[in-house]
């Protein structure tokens, strides 16, 4: 691989982590105002059950973000193992003592199934994280409009 195609892998990976992390945070921050702003509520009531579910899809939105992560690591280590197939490192891949016996293709073969499964697994992940964060949102404008036609009638 040359150096170009290395620093367009790293500057995407890098770039698409920040994205995650962003939206994870934003999810954070969504929980910290919502326990800020809630503080003062004394009375537990059903309308209070848009508000729950609004916090419930933040903490998936979190989890979802944090599996992204994971695969994303895994996956950086499984193109690792590719490159060093490729450059006859054999030695350096980690996957090798489940592999033995086999030759380098059905290695190279076995290690480009699992990257393809994983990206399908991080594709999900990454688009629940936003999904479930605009949910949150959307919840929580809901359990403020019930709030507020409450206080009005």
């Amino acid at each position: 691989m040359s150096d170009l195609q290395q620093n367009n892998l790293n500057f995407f990976n890098t770039e698409q982590n920040k994205y995650i992390y962003y939206i994870m945070g934003l999810s954070l921050a969504a929980i910290g105002f919502t326990v800020a702003y809630t503080k003062d509520l004394n009375i537990l009531s059903f309308t209070q059950i848009p508000l729950f579910m609004a916090v419930l899809s933040w903490c998936f939105s979190i989890i979802c973000g944090t599996e992204f992560i994971k695969y994303k690591q895994s996956t950086l280590h499984d193109q690792n193992d590719i490159f060093n197939m490729q450059n006859g490192n054999r030695d350096k891949i980690t996957k090798l003592e489940k592999s033995k016996g086999l030759t380098d293709a059905e290695i190279t073969k076995l290690i480009i199934n699992n990257i393809e499964l994983k990206g399908e697994k991080m594709s999900k992940y990454g688009s629940y994280t936003k999904i479930l964060l605009i949910l949150g949102c959307g919840l929580f404008i809901c359990w403020r409009l019930i709030e507020m036609i409450i206080n009005t009638i």
